[in-house]
């Protein structure tokens, strides 16, 4: 009797050690937001997967990865 207890206790331990290593610890952001590397939330309007504050931003106002390059070099016909 003594020794079944020991199982079942043993047993009860093992399950609650494995279910608490399935539990996220990091922090649970809503749409629109996104987790950071680095820990917390921020903000990802545009869906994209990178946080806006860390977007650069063209003159137009679009977002540096969708827009088009400029031109980096020009070439004059004789």
């Amino acid at each position: 009797m003594l020794c079944m207890r020991a199982i079942i206790a043993i047993t009860l331990i093992a399950v609650a050690v494995l279910l608490a290593g399935c539990v996220q610890t990091g922090p649970k952001c809503g749409s629109p937001y996104i987790e950071q590397k680095t820990g917390g939330c921020c903000l990802d309007a545009n869906q994209n997967g990178i946080c806006d504050k860390y977007e650069r931003m063209t003159a137009g106002g679009e977002d540096a990865k969708t827009s088009s390059p400029p031109s980096t070099f020009t070439t004059t016909l004789p």
